[in-house]
This record gives C-alpha cells, structure tokens and sequence, in this order.
C-alpha cells in the first residue's frame, strides 16, 4: 500500500523545499536589506500543519509508525497478530476521535472566515485538510483492522 502514498511523500518533500527556500530568502531580506517579509512566520505554521498532516498518512499507510521492539518481538507471530489488531482498533478509535474533533473545529472557523492576524492567510482549509487526513488513516486503520499486513519484522520470501 506504501506506493500508493508514495505521492503524498513527495508533495510532502516538495512543500518542505518550498518552505526551507521562503524562509531562507526571509532571513536574506531581514539581514541584508532590513526588509523582512511580512506574514513569513504564519505561513510557516500553517504549512508545517499541511507537512505534518502529509506524514501521517504517509506513515499509517506505509505501516511505519512508532512502535515499540522491546517487547513485541517477544511475542509469537500470533500474538503480535493480536497486538497488531489491538493497535489498529485504537488507531481507529483515536482518528475516529480526531475526525470529528476536526469536524467541529473546521465548522467554527468555516463560520467565522478564520484567517491568520496579520495576513488574513485563511485557516479553514487547512482544518478541512486535517479532517481528510484523519478519515483516510481511519480507513487505513479498517482496511488494518480487515485485512492485516504481515508484521513488520516478519522477513518476506
């Protein structure tokens, strides 16, 4: 399923150049030209937002979130089945929780026009993307819960 999302990871990178380069030439004008630009600093929080948002599913799909080895791989392959299942339902009850969080927050700065203070930058879209985000790990988290991938330590023939 990882090379589904491998487009996800690269639009991830590509924002995180685009990033690096803005706040790159905002240090340049600040400290040569005494000119910095104005609102850097807000599109810098919501654009690290839509980053972190592109590496959640990257990683949930791909299967590479954190997890801890000291006491998995002291398990038999059946009960790492079962210690598998159990993530993958909290997953899904964690997200679920996230979904509609966001679904509330995205409705409230839908209703007021969110913007950022200085540059009127609009903030609800990007609620909007964390909400999609959340409901397509809660899908990865069924499709986990329905079909499970094999262990991560498990070698593949």
């Amino acid at each position: 399923m990882h090379d589904k999302f491998r487009f996800i990871t690269n639009v991830g990178a590509f924002i995180v150049l685009v990033l690096a380069l803005g706040t790159g030439l905002d240090v340049i004008a600040r400290f040569f030209f005494n000119s910095p630009w104005e609102g850097t600093y807000e599109v810098t929080q919501i654009v690290l937002l839509a980053i972190a948002a592109l590496g959640i599913v990257s990683a949930t799909a791909a299967n590479e979130n954190i997890s801890v080895d000291l006491l998995y791989s002291r398990f038999s392959s059946s009960g790492q089945r079962v210690l598998n299942f159990v993530a993958a339902l909290f997953g899904f009850v964690f997200f679920l929780a996230l979904v509609w969080a966001g679904i509330v927050e995205f409705l409230k700065s839908w209703k007021i026009r969110e913007t950022t203070d200085l540059v009127s930058f609009p903030i609800y879209p990007f609620r909007l993307l964390l909400v999609v985000v959340f409901i397509i790990c809660d899908i990865l988290m069924i499709f986990e819960l329905i079909h499970p991938r094999r262990e991560k330590h498990e070698k593949k023939s």
